[in-house]
């Protein structure tokens, strides 16, 4: 096939995957959290950076294309690369749908179990003190909260989460 015959046929599949997005458009529409108001303009973005992509029409199926659509719509997550809440990888040709870390914030404060999560990475340079158990200890001091010019190598990363109740939960991972 030369280049232009791709094109071509590139071009197809995507008209074929634009015409088959169309006719489930209300459905995808319709699955769109009300909480979140008008579905019009995430369905716009979900159009455009997926079903328009030139590189997923290369490589998944049209109707994978449909269904990380419908996904994104009914997780109420814009695929925006610019919010990266989530994106649409393809594997196997099939589109998947992926939510980033910013996503799965947004998901766990939706739920009302959290109210509000936040994360830190520890540096070499960084004091950082942690131990488990019954009584739960973390401290965290910057390197240039300690005067040091520089943070140093990635070592660990933390998150806590405030939870709706009044607990929290921390989780340390190791890198």
């Amino acid at each position: 096939m030369t280049e232009t015959q791709d094109s071509k046929a590139i071009l197809a599949i995507i008209e074929n995957t634009e015409a088959m997005f169309e006719r489930q458009r209300a459905r995808i529409a319709a699955v769109w959290p009300k909480a979140l108001g008008d579905s019009e303009r995430a369905i716009s973005i979900i159009h455009s950076t997926i079903i328009k992509s030139k590189d997923l029409a290369e490589k998944c199926t049209p109707a994978s294309l449909i269904v990380a659509a419908y996904t994104c719509a009914k997780l109420g997550l814009s695929p925006d690369p610019f919010l990266r809440l989530c994106s649409v990888v393809p594997r196997k040709g099939v589109a998947v749908v992926q939510v980033e870390y910013r996503g799965k914030i947004i998901l766990a404060t939706r739920s009302g179990w959290v109210k509000n999560i936040r994360a830190e990475a520890v540096f070499d340079n960084d004091y950082f003190e942690h131990q488990d158990g019954l009584t739960v200890t973390l401290v965290h001091k910057p390197y240039f909260t300690l005067g040091k010019p520089a943070r140093g190598k990635l070592l660990a990363a933390f998150a806590i989460a405030d939870l709706t109740n009044g607990a929290q939960t921390l989780m340390v991972l190791d890198m």
